[in-house]
């Protein structure tokens, strides 16, 4: 969090939160009253200053006012490249992804990456990169068409947890689960979207 920022909330510790102004879309680009927000220096004092809150409602702490972020799927998107070889991957905020920790696929054939920073979504761009270090129990390139059928399985046909495709990111062999995007939010902890309490006004 920028020290500004620190200073204007411990200046205004009461201001009013702000509701249904700020959104997040699939690609990782801030939406103000649904306009994206192309001004770059903009844009990175929003990632900055972008965190959750216990209830898992995402945030812009913008001075002492907090705006609550409306989601339209996952509160970071994941941004992929090539680096010696190796998939290097960065969160839309600009921050470096420390850790992986699971990899799903959803029943409309989005991968999702659980990091340090929380659930993550592959930006539809890199999504091919990134199904290219996706490999088959015995370490060869995944069939990917088989991958797709995953998410719509039924759970007697799905294969063994250790037959499963895996991604090879971080150093690390992820088996990718199945998941439906409508279980997703729940499964993660996060509220894609905020609302005020009764009686607070929904901005």
């Amino acid at each position: 969090m920028d020290e500004a920022v620190r200073l204007g909330l411990s200046r205004w510790p009461a201001v009013p939160q702000v509701y249904g102004w700020l959104e997040l879309d699939r690609r990782g680009q801030w939406r103000i009253k649904g306009d994206i927000v192309r001004h770059g220096p903009l844009a990175a004092f929003i990632g900055r200053n972008y965190e959750a809150d216990a209830e898992g409602r995402w945030y812009f702490q913008n001075g002492p006012q907090r705006a609550y972020c409306s989601l339209q799927y996952t509160p970071l998107i994941l941004r992929a490249s090539l680096q010696a070889g190796a998939l290097n991957l960065l969160i839309h905020t600009g921050a470096p992804v420390r850790q992986l920790n699971s990899a799903h696929l959803d029943d409309e054939g989005n991968l999702l990456l659980v990091c340090d920073a929380g659930c993550a979504l592959v930006h539809d761009a890199d999504l091919p990169l990134v199904l290219e270090h996706v490999l088959d129990a015995a370490g060869r390139p995944a069939d990917l068409e088989a991958l797709a059928r995953l998410p719509n399985c039924d759970p007697g046909c799905a294969p063994p947890y250790d037959e499963r495709p895996r991604l090879s990111a971080g150093g690390r062999l992820l088996p990718i689960e199945p998941i439906k995007r409508a279980a997703v939010p729940g499964r993660f902890g996060f509220n894609p979207a905020p609302r005020a309490s009764p009686g607070q006004p929904d901005c």
